[in-house]
């Protein structure tokens, strides 16, 4: 039975490695440049970018007005991109993180055309247990991924005694939801740099086809025909006519990754089949690279905590608490986008450049920035739509969470907060000279609350009003420190005067 060897032009593009961000940037850019040039012949039919959509914004940033040659490409299928935004790390990043950066790739990857339905988990440091469960949900069939089951290939090098006895197989979620898995046995890079010349050739071909074969459960053998950040191979339909006269028991053809796994599929028969995380189960886990897990912990801890605020506090404060139609949901995906941003594999795994990793910093730092806003805009509305029922300087306190918290609260109010426009010197002195005798928490069935009170002065600041322009004011800032219960979701409201 004659075989098709299906040429994948691609590249697998690490936004920033061992490179800082601008420099890949750029390379980028040439890498596009050289795309729409190989797509003026004919023979060239497809380019695979790498299961991700970022690549064509950041492309877009420098070359805007090629937006519509881009849109061109991707309509018509030449163009592969999505289904991701990144190629992120999902044991490094949480589950919401990881459906936002999908729901992400194929929304925005619509805006241009069809996206590539591949779950695509080239060069991940393992794989989650809940990937077929994920990509099942958003209508994906396929998995791609390099890493997690024996054997994997680096720089073309296969390694023996493989848990399943082809590079087809069949992955399983814990829940049961099954995707076809196609591991890259000879790796994503078993076609790179394929030489036109004909002795040459066919002594690459021969060693490839056998590889290939080694594995393949079908009468289709995957060639990839790219590497890490590899340019176009421009002369690839050359290659393949000439490649084609050279062997007659195979078709070569320039095909694409969701043509492949239609292919693979409609012939494959009894898979072996692999459950839940792929670790490279039977391995000593070198080839998932887990010591990326530890390095670089500030990374890890500021991802977590961003997460923490989106997931835990942001989305339930305007889910719950303020008016649904004030939900900001725009503002929480850009949110998102930024800090997907730092999620790629060789970013939030701490494996790269320091230069890398002083902007993912920053960019850790821009998402908090803007999650600052969101939590103060949310105080405003919940304030605004909350009464009062007691004397005193009303305090609220609300558990994000579905269950019963009881914490230690440590945090800041502002009494006798006074506005000024010239007179900042009379307020200033009037309000420093105050005095405030026993300070006491109560809650509003009027019981006392233990309280450790520290006067921190006072302070300048000023609110930023939605219809004029900023008003600044002194206050008197307390310390307030005591232990409050709350109930899963619960609001309570509690009062600080003086008894």
């Amino acid at each position: 039975m004659k075989k098709t060897i299906h040429v994948i032009s691609h590249t697998h593009w690490d936004r920033e490695w061992y490179m800082p961000h601008q420099n890949h940037n750029m390379r980028l850019v040439d890498l596009i440049d050289g795309i729409i040039e190989a797509f003026e012949d004919p023979d060239f039919k497809y380019f695979q970018l790498d299961g991700h959509y970022l690549p064509i914004e950041d492309y877009l940033r420098v070359k805007p007005y090629n937006r519509e040659i881009l849109s061109d490409l991707i309509s018509s299928g030449k163009l592969r991109i999505g289904p991701w935004y990144i190629l992120q790390d999902a044991f490094l990043t949480s589950g919401e993180s990881n459906i936002k950066n999908l729901k992400l790739g194929i929304e925005k990857s619509r805006a241009f055309g069809k996206p590539s339905m591949i779950g695509y988990f080239p060069d991940t440091f393992g794989n989650i247990g809940q990937a077929p469960q994920i990509l099942k949900k958003a209508g994906i069939g396929v998995a791609y991924f390099g890493r997690g089951v024996k054997a994997t290939g680096f720089d073309n090098v296969v390694i023996d005694d493989y848990t399943s006895k082809n590079s087809e197989l069949i992955w399983q979620s814990p829940n049961g939801d099954e995707v076809m898995g196609i591991l890259f046995a000879n790796w994503y890079c078993n076609g790179v740099d394929i030489p036109e010349e004909t002795l040459a050739l066919k002594e690459y071909m021969d060693k490839k086809i056998h590889d290939m074969e080694k594995y393949g459960s079908t009468s289709h053998l995957l060639l990839m025909n790219g590497c890490d950040h590899s340019p176009v191979q421009k002369n690839i339909g050359k290659i393949i006519k000439k490649a084609n006269d050279l062997y007659q028991d195979y078709d070569f053809i320039h095909s694409n990754l969701d043509y492949y796994y239609e292919c693979v599929k409609a012939e494959s028969g009894d898979l072996d089949k692999v459950k839940g995380e792929l670790r490279s189960q039977t391995t000593d886990g070198w080839w998932t690279l887990q010591s990326t897990s530890s390095s670089r912990y500030y990374l890890k801890r500021s991802n977590k905590v961003l997460e923490k605020d989106l997931e835990e506090v942001i989305n339930p404060l305007f889910t719950l608490f303020v008016e649904k139609d004030l939900y900001p949901s725009e503002k929480i995906d850009y949110l998102y986008e930024l800090l997907i941003q730092n999620h790629p594999h060789d970013s939030i795994c701490g494996c790269s450049i320091d230069p890398v990793h002083e902007q993912n910093h920053r960019r850790f730092k821009d998402v908090s920035d803007g999650i600052d806003y969101l939590k103060d805009y949310a105080r405003e509305k919940i304030r605004e739509n909350t009464k009062v029922k007691a004397k005193g300087h009303p305090i609220c306190l609300i558990n994000t969470l579905p269950y019963e918290r009881t914490r230690e609260v440590d945090m800041v109010v502002r009494l006798d907060k006074t506005y000024f426009r010239g007179d900042f010197e009379e307020v200033y002195e009037k309000l420093s000279k105050k005095e405030y005798k026993n300070l006491a928490l109560y809650d509003e069935d009027g019981r006392k609350i233990d309280l450790d009170v520290e006067f921190l002065g006072t302070r300048f600041a000023y609110d930023l009003p939605s219809n004029s322009f900023r008003k600044p004011y002194y206050a008197n800032n307390f310390r307030l420190r005591f232990t409050l219960n709350l109930a899963g979701f619960e609001k309570k409201i509690l009062y600080l005067r003086q008894s």
